[in-house]
């Protein structure tokens, strides 16, 4: 429970049980609603060996391009951070510039370089591991893939806070109750 929950913030009232990532969830403020890995995705045309592991596509002599996200600006760029400082906790630092070395162009947004990577711009972009979901979905492309990496991923869980002075709050509520049903789609690339 948030014991200091500033008093703009409502109580959130949402049962999360249906979410077996979350059975630890104690914040009765910030709701959970979606939640995902962040992966490189690449084009399957292009690159033929994708790295298995952040060390193998930081130390590549491959002259990869990485297109990725501003961390003070984008939920992805923060996660790669972070991400970044769990792998290499004592050179972080030194990571962070082998990366440099391989990086296109850093963006604002997610937007902004998954147009790019789109375009042909890259040969990895910093996005989700259900990005070649979506464009098998929506495109009819099963080109793009995520590169799966040994030491795992990192998670990204975006959160919903309802405003007391909220104008709206039975429309919040109702969103709420959306999210807490079990058979709102929680492992759909679309979602």
């Amino acid at each position: 429970m948030r014991q200091n929950r500033p008093d703009f913030l409502h109580q959130a009232i949402l049962i999360h049980q249906n979410w077996h990532y979350l059975k630890k969830w104690t914040d009765d403020t910030f709701v959970p609603y979606d939640y995902g890995y962040f992966a490189f995705i690449y084009d399957k045309n292009r690159i033929t060996h994708p790295p298995k592991s952040m060390d193998e596509l930081l130390n590549s002599q491959q002259p990869w391009k990485i297109l990725y996200q501003d961390p003070r600006t984008s939920t992805p760029g923060l996660g790669l951070m972070l991400w970044m400082q769990s792998l290499y906790p004592n050179n972080t630092a030194e990571q962070w510039q082998k990366l440099a070395n391989k990086t296109l162009t850093v963006t604002k947004g997610w937007s902004e370089s998954y147009g790019l990577f789109l375009k042909g711009e890259g040969d990895f972009v910093l996005s989700y591991t259900s990005s070649p979901g979506y464009h098998i979905l929506a495109d009819k492309k099963d080109n793009y893939a995520a590169a799966i990496f040994d030491e795992g991923h990192y998670l990204q869980v975006e959160v919903a806070a309802k405003l007391k002075s909220s104008k709206t709050a039975r429309i919040s509520s109702a969103i709420y109750a959306i999210y807490a049903n079990p058979r709102f789609p929680r492992n759909h690339p679309n979602h």
